[in-house]
């Protein structure tokens, strides 16, 4: 399959060939990276765990059971604090 690129992506392309890597092997890199974000994208999206995390976060926002930023601040302090002793 052919295709033309936009000359800013033929210039990422060319900057990547300067490295050494041929023309093929930057595109694979290219490629591969795009596969692994959408396989990051549909994880996220499909694994129940995260959902259930997300759809309890929804819920208590809807309840209004926000926390204040110095709240979140606070436990994120705790949080470092238990793995530095751990």
């Amino acid at each position: 399959m052919n295709f033309e690129l936009k000359p800013e992506h033929e210039e990422i392309l060319a900057m990547a060939m300067r490295s050494g890597r041929s023309r093929e092997e930057v595109l694979d890199e290219a490629f591969a990276h795009i596969q692994a974000q959408n396989l990051t994208a549909n994880w996220l999206e499909t694994d129940p765990e995260i959902l259930a995390h997300i759809e309890e976060g929804y819920q208590q926002a809807l309840r209004g059971e926000l926390l204040t930023p110095e709240e979140v601040k606070e436990m994120l302090r705790r949080s470092r604090a238990a793995r530095k002793t751990a």
